[in-house]
């Protein structure tokens, strides 16, 4: 073991050595301690497999028309990955549109009784017809009872405080990792910021990591 320098000179070169070495190792052991970030969401707004290699995250608005039309993209690398990806979808609804939180409402609901992706096609299907409807939840009511919902316990979660809540607490999600549009995804927590950067970029990504997991 070294001595402890016994001069005063010497003691305080010491310690601004130390102290300037202080940051360097924050920053070292910082890299290995956070810990990354995990989209949660839950079972019926996620497809494919849960062992997959990768997870793609869809931060998506009901009423976005750039939303409707990367849905098929969606499907589509589903199918082509499966079953190496899965989707885990988010709620991401803009304030200035009318009724893109309602209709994130009425596909929660529809998700509680286990049809939330029938209920996510036809919001899409349909978006040009209730999202510029003085009352979209009439629409919203005619799409439950044709996927066969329970329409009593769909009327109910309507109005039910908890179904709002998990569809704010994703758009608090998206706020907090600064989205500023939509679809936003992330493959494997990379962001991907819109449909047109998925399908070069993002499968461009997905082929880069299947292959460096083999």
């Amino acid at each position: 073991m070294a001595p402890l320098p016994t001069t005063r000179a010497s003691r305080n070169l010491l310690a601004g050595i130390l102290l300037l070495s202080l940051p360097a190792t924050a920053v070292v052991v910082g890299r290995h301690t956070q810990t990354p970030w995990i989209a949660q969401a839950p079972q019926y707004r996620q497809k494919g497999d849960a062992e997959a290699k990768i997870t793609l995250v869809e931060f998506s608005d009901f009423e976005c028309p750039g939303c409707a039309s990367a849905t098929p993209l969606v499907k589509q690398l589903l199918a082509t990955y499966h079953p190496n990806v899965r989707l885990v979808f988010k709620y991401f609804a803009w304030d200035f549109h009318k009724h893109a939180k309602s209709a994130a409402v009425a596909a929660e609901c529809a998700g509680r009784q286990g049809k939330f992706w029938p209920m996510h096609d036809m919001l899409y299907l349909r978006q040009g017809s209730w999202s510029v409807a003085p009352d979209a939840r009439i629409f919203f009511r005619a799409y439950a009872k044709e996927i066969g919902l329970n329409f009593l316990a769909f009327e109910a979660c309507l109005n039910d405080a908890a179904a709002l809540a998990a569809v704010d607490q994703d758009i608090q999600e998206a706020r907090d990792h600064w989205l500023n549009s939509t679809p936003t995804f992330f493959i494997n927590g990379k962001r991907f910021s819109s449909s047109m950067q998925l399908r070069t970029l993002g499968s461009r990504e997905i082929d880069r990591l299947l292959k460096k997991q083999k």
